[in-house]
């Protein structure tokens, strides 16, 4: 099971959800490749005070305002070429069964009570916090993660006993020190485990919450939103239906950004382990995105439009920029120049020229793969490298880095199209042609060098778009249709040296020239 958080419907998409969206798409998809079941999930958290007001502001019932919002993201998924299994929404029947049988768990085991509650609340972020994490600012009081403004409420919540489990999450996170990536993530959630916890509110009274869940069995409370959104992961696993929840349960990777890590790797953990739940394999919380160096903001103008980059782009243009450059650790740098620029370099002349270069109907007569053997002791390192790239790519994914399992690919097909630079095969070829003065055995050991070099060259374009298909799946399936890899052999089983059966190259004899990926304007 592989998520992505389920974004609030208080605005239209930006590059952050669609950047979220793609690294667990991009996720799914290599554990495809691995030939592993997988149920990806995204969607819409729609709950809560900043709905109510956006939906007035906008004049429209609160329910057409979700129903509008949601269809956006929904659409960003469209474009992006997202696959995901299930698109959940909060409002749905089927998610405020699962955040009431929830609720009922942690009340019957005693995770939930009846308190007197205190605090600054902050609208913006939907969430309480503590005079430490409040300061002033002009007079006014603001966040100081957010900067947001807070006003002190005094209230009756249902309050959940997450001091009760600071032991308990110390514990997971000493055994599991993977469990958050990047490591900075991990250090910073153990930090704040650490330090000390306190109990968080899981209501508001309905009176100042009325488009919320209502609280089973206390109808003048509203189930509060982080509750509420974090129970989504369950919703689409099949809880509290157990059969369902064996085939669908622990997520395996929980995909966030660095501004909600708190809520996912301390509460949510919380919650599952007081409601006896296992906990998530991994939580992957990626940096956010600047443009041209610049936070991204509506007063600046310069917040990006995933419809409109993908519009100008394409699709898998926008989709390799944002894995090869957005990077778990630092914020990634929005710039159309520089993703021309990588994307021209990388997919267009280093994979797509290799696919030409090594298909090339002198050097593949009717399409037909050559025979390889006898091998040069630089071919032989040539391949033993393309296997352990293979290998080297599989970590990457899985811990996951896209940019390295990029690089990691990228790289080696810089050697590849290296080592056919200087083989020289087109003169080998010419040589071929006026065979004056060659022996029998010449002219088949240089038979044998061109032989061996396309056929090097085309497991390397081969593999490679095996290996970047989680990434740029449009142009990968373009590439195997055109060498003629069955379908059945597009999987990481045969992503390694002469593990598949393919040809004749298609298009070999045809008039017009394939081109794997259109060089950007």
């Amino acid at each position: 099971m592989v998520t992505t958080p389920i974004y609030y419907v208080n605005a239209a998409p930006h590059l952050g959800h669609l950047h979220s969206t793609l690294m667990a798409d991009a996720l799914s998809r290599w554990f495809q490749l691995c030939g592993d079941t997988t149920l990806f999930t995204t969607g819409t958290d729609e709950h809560g005070l900043k709905v109510q007001q956006a939906a007035e502001r906008a004049g429209k019932p609160t329910a057409q305002f979700c129903d509008d919002v949601a269809s956006t993201f929904q659409t960003m998924c469209a474009r992006g070429n997202f696959s995901y299994d299930r698109f959940v929404r909060t409002t749905e029947p089927d998610h405020k069964r699962t955040v009431a049988a929830i609720w009922r768990k942690l009340v019957d085991n005693d995770a939930i009570y009846l308190g007197q509650h205190e605090a600054w609340y902050c609208v913006s972020d939907e969430t309480f916090l503590t005079e430490l994490q409040v300061e002033e600012v002009d007079g006014k009081m603001v966040s100081k993660e957010s900067g947001h403004p807070v006003e002190l409420v005094k209230e009756e919540n249902y309050k959940f006993r997450l001091s009760a489990y600071q032991d308990a999450l110390l514990q997971w996170l000493d055994a599991n020190p993977d469990v958050v990536q990047p490591k900075s993530r991990f250090n910073e959630v153990r930090s704040m485990v650490q330090s000390g916890l306190h109990d968080v509110s899981v209501s508001r009274l309905r009176e100042k919450i009325q488009w919320a869940i209502p609280v089973p069995d206390d109808a003048s409370h509203s189930v509060y939103v982080w509750l509420d959104a974090l129970s989504n992961y369950l919703t689409c696993a099949g809880y509290p239906d157990a059969d369902k929840m064996a085939e669908n349960w622990p997520a395996s990777y929980h995909v966030v950004g660095k501004d909600i890590i708190k809520f996912h790797a301390i509460y949510w953990p919380a919650f599952l382990l007081a409601a006896g739940l296992a906990l998530p394999k991994r939580i992957v919380a990626h940096a956010h995105w600047t443009v041209d160096n610049v936070k991204m903001s509506k007063s600046l103008g310069n917040v990006v439009d995933p419809n409109a980059i993908i519009d100008k782009f394409g699709v898998d243009a926008v989709r390799y920029f944002l894995l090869r450059e957005g990077v778990l650790t630092d914020d990634g740098d929005f710039n159309e120049e520089l993703l021309k620029n990588r994307v021209n370099s990388e997919i267009a002349d280093t994979l797509g020229n290799l696919v030409i270069r090594s298909t090339t109907a002198a050097f593949v007569p009717g399409g037909v793969v050559p025979t390889a053997g006898n091998f040069s002791a630089e071919d032989e390192a040539l391949i033993a490298a393309m296997d352990a790239m293979v290998d080297a790519t599989q970590a990457h994914y899985e811990k996951p880095d896209f940019s390295q399992a990029i690089r990691s690919v990228i790289f080696y097909l810089h050697d590849i199209n290296r080592n056919f630079s200087n083989n020289e095969p087109w003169v080998v070829l010419k040589e071929l042609k006026s065979p004056k003065g060659l022996s029998p055995e010449a002219i088949r050991a240089k038979e044998q060098f061109i032989a061996n070099t396309m056929y090097i060259s085309m497991e390397a374009a081969r593999i490679s778009a095996i290996l970047l298909s989680p990434v740029i799946p449009a142009t990968a399936t373009g590439i195997l249709d055109y060498l003629n890899v069955p379908l059945a052999q597009r999987t990481l089983a045969h992503a390694k040296f002469s593990r598949s059966t393919y040809g004749p190259i298609r298009n070999a004899k045809a008039k017009s020239k394939f081109v794997p990926f259109a060089k950007l304007p």
